[in-house]
């Protein structure tokens, strides 16, 4: 990918420009609703910002 002819780049890092949280607690409750393990909106929320398989074991210790 050839990018010399542009001035700037813009990054969003993820929540940067764009608040994506609403839409990753969304895909989240499917989820869990989906394999039957409990969905606490609240929880999730302060998970926010950690990476996907963090969240994954965090979840899975607080079940077992």
């Amino acid at each position: 990918m050839d990018i010399s002819k542009y001035k700037a780049v813009i990054f969003d890092m993820d929540g940067t420009l764009v608040d994506s949280m609403p839409a990753h607690i969304y895909a989240w409750q499917l989820t869990c609703e989906a394999h039957n393990i409990p969905f606490n909106r609240d929880w999730f929320y302060t998970m926010g910002g950690s990476p996907t398989l963090n969240t994954a074991k965090a979840l899975l210790k607080s079940i077992s």
